[in-house]
Protein backbone atom coordinates (compact mmCIF):
# COMPACT_ATOMS: atom_id res chain seq x y z
CA UNK A 1 0.00 0.00 0.00
CA UNK A 2 1.26 3.27 -0.69
CA UNK A 3 0.28 6.56 1.84
CA UNK A 4 0.81 9.35 2.81
CA UNK A 5 2.40 11.28 6.04
CA UNK A 6 -0.11 14.72 5.47
CA UNK A 7 -1.88 16.43 3.05
CA UNK A 8 -0.58 16.77 -0.97
CA UNK A 9 -1.25 18.82 -3.75
CA UNK A 10 -4.14 16.93 -5.69
CA UNK A 11 -2.41 18.13 -9.04
CA UNK A 12 1.09 16.70 -8.64
CA UNK A 13 -0.21 13.58 -6.83
CA UNK A 14 -2.79 12.61 -9.61
CA UNK A 15 0.31 13.08 -12.31
CA UNK A 16 2.88 11.08 -9.81
CA UNK A 17 0.11 8.36 -9.04
CA UNK A 18 -0.20 7.60 -13.04
CA UNK A 19 3.82 7.81 -13.15
CA UNK A 20 3.41 5.21 -10.17
CA UNK A 21 1.96 2.98 -12.30
CA UNK A 22 3.85 3.25 -14.65
CA UNK A 23 7.08 2.39 -12.65
CA UNK A 24 5.95 -0.29 -10.99
CA UNK A 25 6.53 -3.42 -13.55
CA UNK A 26 6.61 -7.18 -12.60
CA UNK A 27 10.79 -6.75 -11.85
CA UNK A 28 10.28 -3.58 -9.70
CA UNK A 29 8.69 -3.42 -5.93
CA UNK A 30 6.53 -1.19 -4.56
CA UNK A 31 8.97 1.23 -2.70
CA UNK A 32 11.29 1.15 -5.97
CA UNK A 33 8.33 2.68 -7.94
CA UNK A 34 8.03 5.48 -5.73
CA UNK A 35 11.25 6.33 -5.57
CA UNK A 36 11.69 6.39 -9.53
CA UNK A 37 7.97 7.86 -9.92
CA UNK A 38 9.09 10.99 -7.15
CA UNK A 39 12.52 11.40 -8.74
CA UNK A 40 10.74 11.62 -12.50
CA UNK A 41 8.60 14.02 -10.69
CA UNK A 42 10.58 16.36 -8.74
CA UNK A 43 13.44 16.60 -12.02
CA UNK A 44 10.89 17.37 -15.01
CA UNK A 45 10.74 20.33 -16.43
CA UNK A 46 7.60 22.36 -17.51
CA UNK A 47 8.55 21.24 -21.16
CA UNK A 48 9.30 17.69 -20.29
CA UNK A 49 5.88 17.38 -18.24
CA UNK A 50 3.49 18.55 -21.04
CA UNK A 51 6.11 16.27 -23.49
CA UNK A 52 4.87 13.27 -21.04
CA UNK A 53 1.09 14.68 -20.90
CA UNK A 54 0.94 14.92 -24.77
CA UNK A 55 2.44 11.60 -25.98
CA UNK A 56 1.88 9.28 -22.98
CA UNK A 57 -1.15 10.43 -21.72
CA UNK A 58 -2.77 11.67 -24.86
CA UNK A 59 -3.55 14.68 -23.88
CA UNK A 60 -5.95 17.07 -25.96
CA UNK A 61 -4.33 20.45 -26.89
CA UNK A 62 -6.96 21.68 -24.71
CA UNK A 63 -5.87 19.84 -22.41
CA UNK A 64 -2.30 20.13 -22.62
CA UNK A 65 -3.42 24.45 -22.48
CA UNK A 66 -5.29 23.83 -19.15
CA UNK A 67 -2.44 21.82 -17.83
CA UNK A 68 -0.09 24.38 -18.95
CA UNK A 69 -2.11 27.00 -17.50
CA UNK A 70 -2.30 25.24 -13.67
CA UNK A 71 1.49 24.89 -14.14
CA UNK A 72 2.05 28.04 -14.29
CA UNK A 73 1.33 28.05 -10.46
CA UNK A 74 4.13 26.74 -9.67
CA UNK A 75 8.13 26.96 -9.89
CA UNK A 76 8.78 28.16 -13.77
CA UNK A 77 11.70 25.70 -13.70
CA UNK A 78 11.08 22.83 -12.09
CA UNK A 79 7.60 22.84 -10.94
CA UNK A 80 7.61 19.66 -8.51
CA UNK A 81 11.45 20.03 -7.17
CA UNK A 82 10.16 20.72 -3.80
CA UNK A 83 9.60 18.11 -1.12
CA UNK A 84 6.02 19.16 -0.50
CA UNK A 85 4.79 17.36 -3.52
CA UNK A 86 6.62 14.21 -3.67
CA UNK A 87 8.57 13.41 0.07
CA UNK A 88 4.89 12.64 1.85
CA UNK A 89 4.57 8.88 -0.17
CA UNK A 90 5.72 5.79 1.29
CA UNK A 91 5.26 2.28 0.95
CA UNK A 92 3.16 1.09 3.81
CA UNK A 93 2.89 -1.94 5.28
CA UNK A 94 5.58 -4.36 3.30
CA UNK A 95 7.86 -6.47 4.75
Amino acid sequence: MVDTLWCVDDFATAFLSVRFYEELTPTRTIPQAIQAATTWLRTRTPAQFLDWCRTTLGFSPDDLDRCELRLSRYDSASPFAPRLYWSAFRANGLE
